[in-house]
């Protein structure tokens, strides 16, 4: 089984897929009313269409698991309702962040093992299976996701941690400017994440004008904003733009890799999907030098979970993951012998 867990988004499926076979917000809801219901957590549509009743909790921020508790029960609904499997069946495939503590990743496997019975697990680095999905297996990944922005080097599918940098805006950064923007416009418009995350994928940062119906059946009520590409044009702006990002983190590789990399600049993450962004990061850093080359998945939100499906179907793959036995007999700490 494949969970790409995200700070926005969860995507699940299986070796194989071309796609996710499921995927839901990151979040569960929790009821705010004392009743028979008040131990019960909602996901998914049922979370979406009836979010006001609930108080929602994202158990995962800015790339890291904030409350397990939570994590545990969204995983548990993906098992038995989106992937419909008994997870005792299944070597579990997570992912990852940069920079990711030991012991949280020792954590996710003790939980996976014990809550679930899973066969297996693994975690990759998401900025290195999404290069698996362009093909390549060295280039620069430039992952803007909701929770952070990663610049990864990856030289023949292995990340350069060295050369690693992260920024300090990220789609939820992008999120709350947009808030602020139509809070201008409408005073009314009360802060709603699923919303604003519609509104955001329609965005082009060539064009400022924006309308935007409101799914609320009140046809006349509509947000237009005539400086809405300013949002994403945030990436790009002080000495943490992405675009700079990239440059550090090339030159601080080796010179003889610093072509190879620049040459294959790589977009993922949702929020690389602003309209004009790769036309956007292109202008910036034929501002820097020339010699870059971008390469922008067409399904660059689902490219992690692609080469995670990729990865999970070579016959090597069972020589990558612990297995649960290792685990019981050497405990969690057991990936960090095997993995490093």
């Amino acid at each position: 089984s494949i969970i790409d867990l995200g700070s926005a988004y969860t995507r699940s499926g299986f070796a194989g897929d071309d796609m996710p076979r499921a995927t839901m917000v990151t979040a569960c809801g929790h009821a705010r009313a004392k009743s028979q219901l008040e131990n019960k957590l909602y996901f998914a549509d049922d979370l979406e269409n009836k979010r006001s009743q609930f108080k929602i909790g994202f158990p995962i921020e800015h790339g890291r698991v904030t409350n397990w508790d939570d994590l545990q029960s969204l995983l548990r609904y993906t098992y038995s309702q989106e992937l419909h499997v008994d997870s005792s069946e299944c070597v579990a495939f997570l992912t990852e962040q940069p920079r990711c503590p030991r012991d949280a990743r020792a954590k996710m496997c003790q939980l996976l093992i014990e809550k679930f019975q899973v066969k297996g697990f693994y975690s990759g680095l998401a900025q290195q299976l999404a290069i698996y999905a362009s093909g390549e297996t060295t280039g620069c990944i430039v992952d803007v996701g909701e929770g952070q922005t990663s610049i990864v080097p990856i030289f023949e599918g292995v990340q350069l941690a060295h050369a690693v940098r992260q920024g300090d805006f990220s789609g939820k950064e992008l999120t709350n400017e947009l808030f602020k923007k139509i809070r201008e416009f409408d005073a009314s418009f009360q802060q709603d994440q699923w919303i604003l995350r519609d509104i955001k994928r329609q965005i082009n940062i060539f064009d400022g004008y924006l309308q935007y119906e409101l799914p609320d059946g009140q046809k006349m009520r509509q947000i237009q904003l005539k400086n809405a590409d300013e949002v994403p044009k945030l990436l790009f702006e002080g000495e943490k733009s992405v675009q700079l990002l990239i440059q550090k983190s090339i030159l601080s590789c080796d010179q003889d890799l610093q072509k190879f990399l620049s040459q294959n600049i790589c977009l993922s993450g949702g929020s690389t999907c602003f309209g004009g962004f790769e036309d956007k990061m292109n202008e910036e850093l034929q501002r820097i030098g020339e010699g870059w080359k971008i390469q922008a998945l067409e399904d660059r939100e689902n490219a992690t979970f692609m080469g995670c499906s990729i990865l999970a179907s070579l016959d090597q793959f069972k020589e990558f993951y612990v297995t649960s036995q290792e685990v019981q007999e050497h405990g969690a700490d057991v990936i960090s012998m095997k993995w490093l």
